[in-house]
């Protein structure tokens, strides 16, 4: 009976994308600053919409000059990153859940029903459709011919890039009690880096599916399962021989990828993404901060706690800016060097919950309402 009333109570609060105490948290109003950049909209396009009751995360994706995007009733559209004229649309009838995916020339989407659907990158056509197991709520990931996949069910699996067959599967048992949401595997020097929700990531050897290591980063802890919740949904990200990892009410680490050691840990809970430059990593807390620290030490450098509430995206970085948006469709540009806000641009009124792209100088945000927009910093 507890089980179902706890997994009743986290759907309310999880459903929309945050983390239970974020959602609980009132949202900071929006407060006035010195505006010190000025935003300017290259152009714009409407690609659909995206389901909010299922907490779809749907992020664009640019490969080469392409911008490719869907929406949750399965229409997948690519642009021109430069001006955003349309390319191809594709309607691949099921509902979207997990995108966008890119490599080896293929789109890759997954859907609600466990299918890959694999199309071609320079004209929208399907190539195949594989079966995966369970529901897709993040982008597949391809590299030298094979895509690798991360399923709601804590599987990952390998598949041919030509024609979808299963190569390998890795299975790990999953919590009865998670998050919404799965992290997205990333792929280096052959090596394929995910986090599951139990606090672990591990590694695999992309080729042929061997485990390589395993390393917790959280424990759970508590009395009840919402307490003992230690969801790896964010993407790892790696800066030189360091890889970096986050969890919901767990730690944040650097782990140096050389020899597996911990170079530092700290106390950290985030459900949402991170972003890094040469010097820094940045990242949105499960209250909605928005915080910096050094890579080599962990030193806390700043925090951001005015957008406190405001369910924001995993940050992008951008020259000397950060840009996050949050639940009422604000574009939020903070100065790298201290946080503070330069900048605010409104896309629309609707949500934003995935992390904006930066190519080429351009910042490309997105709305659950399929608003999407290429944005200049001045």
């Amino acid at each position: 009976m507890y089980n179902r009333i706890a997994s009743l109570a986290l759907a309310v609060l999880l459903l929309s994308g945050c983390g239970a105490k974020s959602n609980a948290i009132k949202p900071e109003p929006l407060t006035s600053f010195e505006y010190k950049a000025r935003i300017e909209k290259i152009w714009s396009r409407d690609f659909g919409s995206i389901d909010i009751k299922r907490s779809a995360r749907l992020s664009p994706y640019i490969k080469n000059t392409s911008l490719f995007v869907a929406d949750s009733k399965g229409k997948v559209s690519a642009y021109h990153a430069e001006n955003g004229k349309k390319i191809w649309r594709m309607h691949i009838k099921q509902a979207i859940s997990g995108a966008i995916g890119v490599g080896d020339g293929n789109v890759y989407v997954g859907t609600r029903k466990g299918d890959l659907v694999a199309l071609d990158a320079e004209t929208g056509k399907l190539r195949w459709q594989q079966q995966v197991g369970s529901e897709m709520l993040s982008p597949a990931v391809s590299d030298t011919g094979i895509v690798v996949v991360q399923s709601s069910d804590g599987k990952i699996l390998g598949l041919s890039a030509e024609d979808g067959k299963q190569l390998w599967t890795v299975q790990r048992n999953e919590p009865s009690l998670t998050l919404r949401g799965t992290s997205t595997p990333i792929i280096f020097q052959g090596i394929a880096i995910t986090g599951f929700a139990n606090g672990s990531i591990i590694a695999i050897r992309v080729a042929d599916g061997q485990e390589l290591w395993e390393i917790p980063i959280a424990y759970p802890k508590g009395k009840n399962e919402i307490e003992r919740l230690v969801d790896i949904d964010a993407q790892v990200a790696i800066a030189g021989d360091l890889l970096f990892a986050a969890s919901y009410q767990g730690k944040l680490v650097a782990i140096n990828i050389r020899n597996g050691r911990k170079e530092w840990s700290k106390d950290f809970s985030t459900y949402s993404g991170m972003d890094l430059d040469d010097r820094n990593i940045y990242l949105t807390d499960e209250e909605g901060n928005v915080v910096a620290f050094d890579q080599r030490t962990g030193a806390s450098l700043w925090k951001q706690d005015k957008l406190k509430g405001r369910r924001l995206s995993p940050p992008a970085s951008l020259s000397s800016y950060l840009a996050v948006g949050d639940l009422e469709g604000y574009v939020h540009i903070l100065s790298k060097d201290d946080g503070s806000q330069v900048s605010r641009y409104r896309l629309g009124s609707d949500p934003i919950n995935v992390k904006p792209i930066v190519w080429a100088g351009t910042l490309y945000v997105s709305n659950l309402d399929g608003d999407l927009a290429a944005l200049r910093i001045q």
